[in-house]
């Protein structure tokens, strides 16, 4: 069948198809509206890129469903498949939007494939690695026989009757001689079962138990893992923010600080109890501060008030050396009116000297 007419392909068709790919025994397409079924479908067909441990087989509640539509919608974005699930809608399980989505898959499938068989896929040891293990119910186990065998035992039964009616032999005869091949080309009856295969049967399980269970332990290793540097990380994070702020505060308290416009608008917005509350503060505070702005001086009138503050401090600056001039003017008459005390004293002593 072309990929374009698997849109209209029926339930029955639909059911086949699902059950022989993944080895499952589901009876209804509604069955598959817990979304599972399409993330196996996804795994057979790419191999590796869905994350089956996150997929949960036996979901019966709307937000496991939901979690595995979106596993599956995240493996669909990562391919580039331009397919929205419609989540809201399929995990009601009316019939017709889940057969809808079948039929779009089975035409995805026919397309990527190209009508070929896939290579090597163990379903059930893969749904081994679900979140909650395989299917558990009437969908679980290997695809049931028992169809096919009722529809092979009516086609005999109907064939027998037939040939009674030709040539006259008993009919019970004509049943148990007859060998009517299935729709594989294979006879009816099942080939006997190999010896010690039953214990074969129950190693491969013991095996696929063990590794399900080491793999559990190495997912929750990770997620404890995770968790650990997580909080660390939220750790450090608010220890760093919680030292800015520490010092902000301490800042606004400092004298000279305090008191001014910003620091009471940032002391508000700290000590604020809700995020509501803060960012109103911050409002009123830049409307305070702007409405502060426009009632300044403009440009020129600071450039003015620039320049009178230079030429105060230049005046301030000439009567400071004026007075420093003036102070080493007096020191030097102070020293000269002691050198003149000083010659008027070795005068008098001169004349106070009587001559011989």
């Amino acid at each position: 069948m072309a990929a374009a007419e698997a849109y209209f392909v029926g339930r029955s068709e639909l059911l086949s198809w699902i059950n022989s790919t993944l080895g499952l025994r589901i009876n209804k397409v509604e069955e598959t509206a817990n979304g599972a079924v399409a993330c196996q479908l996804m795994d057979a067909l790419f191999p590796g890129v869905v994350p089956m441990k996150k997929v949960d087989f036996n979901a019966k509640n709307d937000y496991d469903m939901i979690n595995n539509y979106k596993v599956l919608q995240d493996v669909f974005n990562k391919l580039g498949v331009e397919k929205h699930c419609e989540v809201a809608k399929l995990i009601k399980g009316r019939p017709l939007d889940n057969t809808e989505f079948m039929q779009w898959f089975k035409a995805y499938w026919d397309t990527t494939t190209g009508g070929q068989p896939i290579g090597d896929y163990d379903p059930a040891a893969r749904r081994q690695l679900c979140k909650t293990g395989p299917l558990k119910g009437s969908g679980s186990g290997p695809a049931a026989a028992a169809p096919a065998r009722s529809t092979v035992a009516g086609s005999a039964a109907s064939t027998a009757g037939a040939l009674q009616r030709r040539i006259g032999q008993p009919a019970s005869y004509a049943t148990k001689n007859s060998t009517l091949p299935t729709a594989g080309g294979a006879a009816a009856t099942p080939p006997p079962a190999r010896a010690g295969s039953k214990k074969k049967l129950i190693s491969s399980s013991a095996r696929t138990s063990v590794t399900s269970d080491s793999d559990t332990i190495e997912r929750l290793q990770e997620e404890a893992s995770s968790w650990r540097v997580s909080a660390e990380t939220a750790t450090k994070e608010k220890d760093f923010y919680y030292s800015k702020l520490r010092a902000i505060e301490l800042l606004c308290n400092t004298a000279g600080v305090a008191g001014s416009p910003v620091a009471k608008a940032v002391e508000d917005i700290l000590y604020a109890a809700t995020q509501e509350e803060g960012e109103a503060c911050l409002a009123a505070a830049i409307a305070e501060l702007e409405a502060g702005a426009g009632a300044a001086p403009d440009g020129m009138q600071q450039a003015e008030a620039v320049e009178q503050l230079q030429q105060q401090l230049q005046s301030g600056t000439e009567l400071q050396q004026q007075e420093e001039g003036d102070l080493q003017q007096g020191g030097v008459a102070e020293q000269e009116l002691g050198y003149a005390a000083e010659g008027v004293e070795q005068q008098d002593a001169a004349a106070a000297v009587p001559v011989c």
